[in-house]
C-alpha cells in the first residue's frame, strides 16, 4: 500500500504546476507578440529564464530518483535560486521603476507573484525534507 500523500508535497506540486503554467502563459506570449516580458542582455526574454526555472524545479521534485537525489535536489536548488533572484530584482525594479512585469488580470505584477511562490516553494520544500529526516516514531 502506497503512503498517502503529505498536503506540504501537494501544495508544493500545486505551486510547481501554477508557476510552469504562468511562466509557460507569458512566455507563449511573448513569443507571438514579443512585448510579454522584459529581455535580458539584450537577446533572453525574462519569461523564458523563469519558465526554464520552473522547469527545474518541477523536474528535480517530481522526477527525482533516490539514487540521484543530490542531482535532482541540485536541479531543483538551481531553479528555484534562480528564479528568486529575478523575482527578486524585477520587484525591485517594479517597485521603483514601475511596469517592468508583466501583469496578471492588468493590475498584479507577475513578478511579485512569483517571489512570493518562490519564497512559499522553498519553504515548504525545507520543511518537507526536514520532516522526511525525522525518524518514525513506530
Amino acid at each position: 500500500m502506497k503512503a498517502p500523500i503529505h498536503w506540504k508535497h501537494f501544495v508544493l506540486s500545486l505551486l510547481l504546476a501554477v508557476g510552469l503554467l504562468g511562466s509557460g502563459w507569458v512566455s507563449w506570449k511573448h513569443a507571438f507578440t514579443d512585448q510579454a516580458c522584459p529581455v535580458l542582455g539584450g537577446s533572453i526574454p525574462a519569461c523564458f529564464i523563469v519558465l526554464g526555472c520552473f522547469l527545474f524545479m518541477a523536474m528535480g521534485f517530481w522526477i527525482g530518483k533516490p539514487k540521484m537525489q543530490r542531482i535532482w535536489a541540485s536541479l531543483f536548488w538551481a531553479g528555484l535560486l534562480v528564479a528568486t533572484g529575478l523575482a527578486v530584482l524585477a520587484s525591485i525594479l517594479e517597485l521603483f521603476k514601475g511596469h517592468v512585469c508583466p501583469q496578471l488580470f492588468g493590475r498584479v505584477p507577475m513578478c511579485y507573484l512569483s517571489l512570493a511562490a518562490c519564497i512559499s516553494i522553498a519553504s515548504l520544500y525545507l520543511s518537507g525534507r526536514r520532516q522526511d529526516d525525522q525518524p518514525n516514531p513506530t
